[in-house]
């Protein structure tokens, strides 16, 4: 999970996160870090985690969840 990556960069972006799980894996494929970003935009979009796309069992699923819960922690939720 990307729980051990640093918080949100300044101007907002994920940057600071990603580079957390860049560190503790090497690398992450663009799909990876689409399925966290599609989560953290459909949090602000005010959608709720029933929203995630993929199934539970697939790969992207947790990515989602934590782009999802890492921008309601930006947001004090």
């Amino acid at each position: 999970m990307l729980r051990s990556g640093p918080g949100p960069a300044a101007d907002g972006s994920f940057t600071g996160i990603l580079k957390g799980v860049l560190i503790m894996n090497g690398y992450l494929t663009k799909a990876q870090i689409f399925a966290f970003e599609r989560g953290a935009t459909a949090c602000r979009e005010g959608k709720s985690r029933e929203d995630n796309p993929y199934p539970r069992q697939a790969d992207y699923f947790g990515l989602w969840e934590e782009g999802y819960q890492k921008e309601r922690e930006s947001q004090g939720k």
